[in-house]
């Protein structure tokens, strides 16, 4: 029997994707540059929104003097015949695009200010708003004005250094599981997407469980991104070339992203750590911030926590209608579990 709850409302399933667009469809021609400060992120990529909202993405915008100052990309989807605006398959931030323009430090917060509101105030009305914001933004003074609510989560960043810093920064432990891997694994680059998704539902099945994303989906961003040099897939073979383990990580101009993971059942952490260690140093090789995009469990916790990375606050901004609050207050009366992570 299927009961609905809040969870079945509030989240996106794979049964929206109704088409998959191959790179070349998705790209659009558009001024909107990723180094500019409208799309702050690979997230914010017009190609990217276009394959993960499956074309259904929107943006509001604000004018200064005709000039566009503030872009916010979001998608409304249908839950139950409700209307919702998520965050669209393997994005995992979002949020406001702004060019505050010169001035001194309140003079700059108030442009941001006034321009977060006209861009909350051009949203459409939903049942249920939920979305995740990047690591520039870094208050949600605007958003609590405008009625939504305002909470936090976290991840872990490495900030650009040399390689050798990164090393020396890692526990002993982890830098010795590390040197034990490299003696009977080595790990290499792949570039097929499918490959890395067949091996994705291969290792789910052997485990006897299912997807939460939209692998379909999934795997044309990874094509996206592997097109545009923007992403990689790294595998750990054993010495009889069989995979361990393999991992997926994509960036933009600032950082790099730890996007999707999966491994062998009989695979251990060391096929992972080996993994996350090559994303590292590739990552700091092109002085960016290494992103390990979201906290997911309490393992994740300790796992992360080894590599010598920082703590940083991720702020998520929602907003709930009468059915969707309803359903909400339904669920936790009935009991049913709420993750406390990303």
């Amino acid at each position: 029997m299927n009961t609905l709850g809040a969870a079945d409302l509030l989240t996106p399933s794979a049964s929206d994707a109704t088409f998959a667009l191959s790179p070349s469809t998705a790209t659009l021609q558009t001024t909107v540059n990723e180094h500019h400060l409208l799309a702050p992120t690979l997230f914010h990529q017009p190609w990217w929104l276009e394959i993960a909202t499956h074309g259904r993405y929107q943006v509001v915008e604000a004018r200064r003097d005709g000039r566009v100052v503030g872009r916010l990309p979001f998608a409304v989807t249908k839950r139950y015949g409700h209307a919702v605006s998520l965050m669209p398959t393997l994005t995992h931030f979002l949020g406001p695009g702004i060019d505050e323009g010169a001035g001194g430090v309140n003079a700059r917060f108030l442009q941001r200010l006034t321009i977060t509101q006209e861009l909350l105030h051009k949203l459409p009305t939903v049942a249920y708003f939920n979305h995740k914001l990047y690591r520039g933004v870094t208050d949600t003074l605007p958003f609590q004005m405008a009625g939504y609510q305002s909470s936090v989560q976290f991840t872990y960043e490495i900030a650009p250094q040399p390689e050798s810093a990164v090393w020396q920064g890692m526990r002993d432990k982890t830098r010795n599981m590390v040197r034990k891997a490299e003696r009977s694994m080595v790990s290499e680059p792949v570039d097929d997407p499918d490959f890395f998704i067949q091996l994705y539902r291969s290792n789910l099945a052997a485990k006897s469980a299912s997807s939460n994303i939209d692998l379909q989906t999934c795997q044309v961003l990874i094509s996206a991104c592997l097109a545009r040099n923007c992403g990689r897939i790294l595998v750990a073979r054993h010495s009889d070339r069989t995979i361990a383990a393999a991992i997926f990580y994509a960036w933009d101009s600032k950082a790099a992203y730890y996007l999707l993971s999966t491994r062998a059942p009989s695979s251990g952490n060391s096929a992972n750590t080996l993994l996350l260690w090559e994303a590292i140093k590739d990552t700091m090789a092109r002085k960016l911030t290494f992103d390990f995009d979201g906290v997911g469990s309490s393992g994740a916790v300790l796992f992360f926590a080894v590599f010598g990375a920082t703590i940083q606050p991720r702020y998520i901004i929602s907003r709930s209608g009468i059915v969707a609050q309803v359903l909400q207050d339904i669920r936790f009366l009935l009991g049913y579990p709420k993750s406390t992570f990303f």
